[in-house]
């Protein structure tokens, strides 16, 4: 895979260009304050009604308006996903001119067919491995996190180009901006947020915690044992790997890994995961956020409702006001 540093970007490209972030949320404030920090020409797109319409001028930007968006060199665009088309039929379609780039944080509506930007438009991908605090806290200190980048199509070196520089603007080349597709990029994020880093690790964390509390053990140890070590043993595999994480772990629980092997590596499992990514691949699971955002995301809602009200939920807050907040 090819990774690209400081010294792979082409800064300069973006130096005479006008960029407008689209939206100024958790990312898109991220994105706009590293852009600009960097030297560059950037000004957030907003509509009349937002209320983020203060904080962006306040943080230093001109807003312009939804409309007038096209008229920019480079769109970044820093919506959620599921709002890209209908921005895009309002505000873009027909309005812009051949070399115009448009850049995606995720490559979730270029993949899904949401956004089909015609012939002579540029398209990019940057997408950064970490919410849009830790990308603007890293930058701040000097450091960066890693992303992907991606051209549409794959062929388009002056997509890449723009990629890789934008990479370089926010802080992510100082560690790696790692050359992928966007549909590789989709198909990972969201099968790997649903099987395992939002998914499954919700549903598995608050089953064991179940479990342990069922079995007479005080909702108090059973957090301390689940959820409070997560983060931990999280950063041993990423910084050591698995194999190196075990290297510094009790004999106990090296163990207890080999013998819950026989709970997760079997081919029911197995199977359960090839459904999910396949409904994932498919189209289907697209289909399904599509009729959930319209329904005004009713299943949201209730899940939400069934994890505030659970034992591990109240736990959880109760817990957070004893221990002291080690991120900080």
């Amino acid at each position: 895979m090819k990774v690209y540093r400081d010294k792979d970007a082409d800064i300069p490209i973006l130096r005479e260009k006008s960029l407008a972030v689209v939206g100024y949320g958790n990312q898109g404030s991220a994105f706009a304050k590293n852009l600009r920090d960097s030297g560059l020409n950037v000004s957030v797109a907003l509509p009349e009604s937002s209320r983020t319409i203060p904080t962006a001028i306040s943080d230093g930007f001109p807003v312009i308006s939804n409309d007038d968006v096209h008229r920019a060199d480079i769109i970044l665009m820093m919506l959620p996903d599921h709002l890209h088309g209908e921005f895009c039929s309002a505000h873009l379609d027909r309005r812009l001119n051949k070399g115009q780039c448009l850049v995606f944080a995720h490559g979730y509506s270029i993949h899904f067919g949401l956004v089909s930007p015609p012939n002579g438009i540029l398209c990019s991908l940057v997408a950064p491995h970490g919410p849009g605090r830790d990308l603007r806290t890293k930058y701040v200190n000097g450091e960066g996190i890693s992303c992907f980048v991606a051209a549409h199509p794959e062929k388009s070196t002056s997509s890449l180009k723009i990629a890789v520089a934008i990479a370089h603007a926010i802080g992510c080349t100082r560690i790696g901006a790692f050359k992928t597709t966007f549909a590789h990029e989709t198909l990972g994020d969201l099968f790997g947020e649903q099987a395992l880093l939002c998914g499954g690790l919700t549903h598995l964390t608050m089953a064991v915690f179940d479990t342990l509390v069922k079995n007479g053990i005080p909702a108090e140890n059973a957090f301390l044992e689940t959820a409070h070590q997560l983060e931990m043993l999280a950063g041993l595999i990423r910084k050591h790997g698995i194999s190196g994480m075990l290297d510094r772990i009790s004999r106990t629980a090296q163990f207890g890994t080999v013998i819950a092997e026989s709970l997760f590596a079997n081919k029911k499992l197995k199977t359960d995961l090839q459904k999910l990514f396949d409904d994932v691949a498919s189209g289907r699971f697209t289909d399904r956020w599509s009729a959930e955002h319209r329904a005004g995301y009713p299943k949201i809602r209730e899940f939400k409702r069934r994890v505030n009200s659970s034992r591990f939920e109240k736990t959880s807050r109760k817990m957070r006001k004893i221990l002291p907040d080690e991120s900080k």
